[in-house]
């Protein structure tokens, strides 16, 4: 397995347990009735930048992790991080998709916006629209990584 696709299943394992746990947080604090006050969006906006943070942070934990876990497996004492032709194709190719799918989500954000809907629901249509663009992506390279093609 290539570094960059050990790097991209780290990314959609935190990018996913990211969305959930936000996904999570949001509704406790919605349950709890924590958005009907006039600091609700500041509440919002502090718990998706502490997720952000903690997001890359695991981020970047992960990816130290399973490339040690890598060079373990496979006895490997010096791992290859060596990006090629084809890893920029399929950095490009991911990129595309996660434009799309971000835009997407984007203009739906605008939409239920134009509706009426509350600012805080709107930006966390925004948030989603970005992080589901991110997983998208990164779902689509490891596909191209698995297929093998160019």
């Amino acid at each position: 397995m290539p570094f960059q696709e050990r790097n991209t299943v780290a990314y959609l394992f935190v990018g996913g347990l990211t969305m959930t746990l936000v996904g999570w947080r949001l509704v406790y604090l919605h349950q709890a009735g924590r958005f009907g006050g006039d600091d609700a969006l500041q509440l919002w906006a502090q718990t998706i930048l502490i997720a952000v943070v903690l997001g890359i942070l695991a981020t970047i934990g992960a990816t130290i992790l399973s490339n040690i876990l890598w060079s373990i497996a496979n006895r490997e004492p010096k791992p290859s991080f060596v990006t090629d032709e084809r890893d920029r194709q399929f950095e490009i190719r991911a990129s595309r998709v996660t434009s799309i799918v971000a835009g997407i989500g984007y203009l739906i954000a605008l939409i239920v916006l134009a509706t009426g809907q509350s600012a805080l629901f709107g930006f966390t249509v925004i948030f989603y629209a970005f992080s589901v663009g991110d997983f998208a992506g990164n779902l689509y390279r490891l596909r191209l990584y698995r297929a093998g093609s160019g």
